[in-house]
């Protein structure tokens, strides 16, 4: 699930299967098809300017830069965040990376759906029974940058389902260095994961761990999930 803003960071999170209720079914999803990603993308693109910095000029004439963060996000120098200020498309690899995501997920049988989660609070969540990846519909407001770490993060725990025997099974450990940043040990350490048992705790630090490096879910997808008989393979990056 999205945590709430602290500050101007966003942290990333996901409640473990069976760990809080579950909320029943819903007829207000819809899939999330071919036919509706000019809306993904539009929506997308609008989050994106979320991201830019923004500079405020004091009394004194001097410019403060605010600049929006993920948990995890190594410090930005003043040049660094200037150059992303003046950048044309600044989000171009964020917005490849949810292109891939997406595409992957779909070739091996993942369902993915915009719609109310069923675990209270969350933007989007991973359900192997029903083989549904769901997302809220506003987490595509989070623009590129954000979607791609839910998308990530997502990914992780499907490729977890995969390595315990199919998209349909409880996840299980891949075996990923699990060391967190210190601004994402709060989170485990949160209300939300007060009541996961040791071994939900652990699923889930291995997917915040892993969530904030591009392309290891699309990675870790074509190695632990066969994609169904017939599938069409996503077209090529670029």
């Amino acid at each position: 699930m999205l945590r709430p803003l602290v500050g101007l960071v966003v942290l990333l999170a996901l409640g473990a299967l069976g760990s809080t209720p579950l909320r029943g079914a819903h007829d207000d999803e819809r899939p999330l098809a071919a036919a509706e990603d000019a809306d993904l993308w539009q929506r997308l693109h609008r989050g994106d300017a979320l991201w830019r910095p923004r500079v405020e000029v004091r009394g004194d004439g001097r410019r403060v830069y605010r600049l929006r963060r993920l948990a995890g996000d190594p410090p930005l120098d003043l040049a660094a965040i200037q150059a992303l200020e003046r950048a044309p498309d600044p989000f171009a690899a964020d917005r490849q990376q949810v292109r891939e995501l997406i595409e992957t997920l779909r070739h091996h049988g993942v369902l993915l759906r915009l719609g109310p989660p069923r675990r209270r609070g969350a933007l989007a969540e991973w359900e192997p029974r029903a083989r549904v990846l769901r997302l809220r519909p506003d987490a595509l407001d989070q623009g590129h940058r954000g979607l791609a770490r839910i998308l990530n993060h997502e990914a992780i725990h499907v490729a977890q389902s995969c390595a315990a025997g199919g998209l349909n099974r409880s996840p299980q450990l891949l075996g990923l260095p699990r060391a967190l940043p210190a601004d994402l040990e709060p989170v485990l350490a949160s209300d939300t994961y007060a009541l996961l048992d040791d071994g939900a705790r652990e699923l889930e630090r291995e997917a915040f761990a892993g969530q904030g490096t591009a392309g290891l879910g699309v990675q870790l997808i074509r190695r632990h999930c066969p994609p169904p008989a017939g599938a069409v393979p996503p077209r090529a990056a670029g």
